[in-house]
C-alpha cells in the first residue's frame, strides 16, 4: 500500500493504554490498545508500530488482500498492551507473507524468545510453529536503519520500566515520532536533552498522555506522562502536529472531551493538536 499523496500517512488502529476498554463509554476515542500504521510514498511494505489489540482489526482488513504481504513491525517494548495481539494477527498465518518483527532486548530475551514466551502453552493454544508466514525476528535498539525504499527508522530509549524505545520514521523530508510510553518528568536531565534533540521540529509527535496532572499525582513511577506535560514538551520541541495517545482505561469519551476543550489555549503553538482517535487517518503535510 503506497500513499499516493507523496506524503506519509498514519492510521491509528489502537490508542488505549494498559488494557483494552471496549464499550459505549469509549466508542468515541476507541478501546483497542496501541497500534499504529505508517503508509509511505516510497514503499508498498506494511509498516506497523506495536501490536496491541488494535492490530487485530488491521490484520482483518488485510486478510482479503490480493497477493502476498510484506512488512516490518516495530515493537516499543513488551508490556502486554503492546504485544498481546501478536498471536491474533491473521497475516502471520498465511503462507507467502513475509514480515520482519523487531524489538529491543527484553531482560536478556531476544525477539524470538519473547514471542515464544507469549505463545507458550500456559498462555496460548498453539506456538510460533503455527505461523505460516516467513518471519524474521530481530533484536535491535537505537541504531538508525536506512532502508532501500527511501526511509529511515531510528530509536531512542525512553523513561519507562523495562527496555523501552520510541521510534522516528523519516521519509520525503517528513518525520514522525512514535512514543506511546514515556514518563518524561522523572527522566534525567541528560535524557531530556537527548529526547529534545531526537524530537526537535518533528512533523508529527505521537506521545504518551495517559494521565492528567491531577491523576498523575499518585501514579509517579508508573511510566506515563500527563497530557499537559506532553503538550508543553511538544511546544518546546517545536513539533508541527501533536497527537496525545495511550489513553488510560478509565479515561472515557466524556473525560477526553473535557481535556480536548482545555487544549484550545495551546492550539496556536501547533498546526494541529488533538487526542488520538482509533481509526483516524492523517496525512502529514
Amino acid at each position: 500500500m503506497i500513499n499516493k499523496n507523496n506524503n506519509p500517512e498514519i492510521i491509528f488502529w489502537g490508542v488505549r493504554g494498559s488494557i483494552a476498554t471496549p464499550g459505549e463509554k469509549t466508542n468515541g476515542y476507541g478501546g483497542n490498545t496501541t497500534c499504529l500504521q505508517v503508509i509511505l510514498p516510497t514503499t508498498d511494505e506494511l509498516l506497523i508500530f506495536d501490536c496491541g489489540t488494535g492490530v487485530v482489526n488491521l490484520g482483518n482488513s488485510l486478510s482479503e488482500s490480493d497477493g502476498p504481504l510484506k512488512g516490518k513491525i516495530f515493537i516499543t517494548h513488551t508490556h502486554w498492551d503492546h504485544i498481546q495481539a501478536i498471536p491474533f494477527f491473521k497475516p502471520f498465518y498465511s503462507p507467502g507473507n513475509h514480515f520482519e518483527l523487531s524489538m529491543p532486548e527484553q531482560l536478556g530475551k531476544s525477539c524470538m524468545e519473547v514471542v515464544k514466551m507469549i505463545m507458550a502453552p500456559v498462555f496460548f493454544p498453539v506456538n510460533i510453529e503455527a505461523f505460516q508466514a516467513e518471519i524474521d525476528y530481530k533484536t535491535e535498539c537505537c541504531v538508525p536503519i536506512a532502508y532501500d525504499d527511501g526511509y529511515t527508522v531510528e530509536s531512542l530509549r525512553v523513561s519507562h520500566p523495562g527496555n523501552t524505545v520510541m521510534y522516528k520514521i523519516t521519509a520525503n523530508d517528513k518525520s514522525i515520532v512514535f512514543c506511546p510510553d514515556n514518563e518524561y518528568l522523572l527522566a534525567s536531565e541528560e535524557f531530556k536533552k537527548n529526547m529534545l534533540a531526537f524530537v526537535k521540529n518533528a512533523d508529527v509527535l505521537i506521545h504518551d498522555s495517559h494521565y492528567s496532572r491531577e491523576t498523575y499525582k499518585d501514579k509517579k513511577g508508573w511510566g506515563h506522562t500527563a497530557w499537559e506535560d506532553t503538550v508543553e514538551f511538544g511546544i518546546e520541541a517545536g513539533v508541527k502536529h501533536l497527537f496525545l495517545t495511550h489513553h488510560a482505561p478509565e479515561a472515557s469519551d466524556v473525560i477526553l472531551d473535557e481535556r480536548a476543550t482545555k487544549l484550545d489555549s495551546y492550539r496556536h503553538h501547533f498546526k494541529s493538536v488533538r487526542f488520538a482517535r482509533e481509526n483516524e487517518h492523517f496525512v502529514v503535510d
